[in-house]
């Protein structure tokens, strides 16, 4: 049995990152997270 290691904020925040990068491209991943540091 495995233990699951648990992820520290710096982990989940670069691992979000790059799924974002992987999934949108970088440009597209940089213009989303702008407009969410935007949002109220």
């Amino acid at each position: 049995m495995e233990k699951t290691k648990i992820m520290d904020d710096t982990e989940i925040r670069i691992s979000g990152i790059e799924a974002l990068s992987k999934a949108l491209g970088p440009a597209t991943a940089l213009r989303f997270l702008t407009l969410l540091h935007r949002e109220p």
